[in-house]
């Protein structure tokens, strides 16, 4: 009973992570100009990660998981006033950044040798897996506000279109990895 409290609690910090990092991000990459009040902004994202999280947990297939995370994270580039474009960068950004982090740690532990750490201490992983993403959205904002303010907005289209491709080049390189190791897969 107190282990199954202790994991809702890692999973609902988990979540409230996500929805901080998904709206500094969103803010950076779309602007500030929000379709609803400031004040509900953080409530709305913080009650439909936490929601989706729980109701995700019924499905078994990774691809559909991921596919419906990519939904919920378009959905929510709606509560901002931006070009489509911009919410569907946005949006698979974060998506990518997350899958990216986890493989990264993933990847860090079979490494090191130490693969059974990774199924013993799932919440451990989450939480690096986390603060990983949370770094990448600090460089991505150091990086856009040094560059924006040196150029016009087309700038926001070429930087927002490399950011996925690095990200994309992230993922491709760890699973090159993790697939030469036969583990994690």
């Amino acid at each position: 009973e107190r282990w199954k409290i202790m994991e809702l609690a890692y999973e609902i910090t988990g979540d409230v992570l996500d929805a901080i990092v998904l709206v500094f991000l969103y803010d950076i990459l779309m602007g500030r100009q929000y379709r609803i009040k400031k004040v509900f902004l953080f409530p709305v994202f913080i009650g439909v990660v936490v929601a989706v999280n729980f109701g995700i947990g019924y499905i078994s297939n990774p691809f559909l998981v991921l596919c419906s995370w990519q939904v919920v994270f378009f959905g929510l580039t709606f509560l901002y006033q931006s070009k489509v474009i911009e919410k569907i960068i946005s949006s698979v950004a974060f998506n990518i950044m997350g899958v990216a982090a986890e493989m990264i740690v993933v990847s860090m532990f079979s490494f090191l040798g130490e693969e059974q750490l990774v199924n013993e201490y799932y919440y451990v992983e989450l939480m690096i897996s986390k603060l990983i993403v949370f770094v990448l959205v600090v460089i991505i904002s150091l990086v856009y506000k040094r560059k924006r303010s040196l150029s016009s907005g087309k700038y926001r289209y070429f930087f927002l279109s490399s950011l996925i491709i690095s990200i994309l080049e992230l993922v491709a390189i760890t699973y090159i990895m993790l697939k030469a190791t036969d583990e994690f897969i």
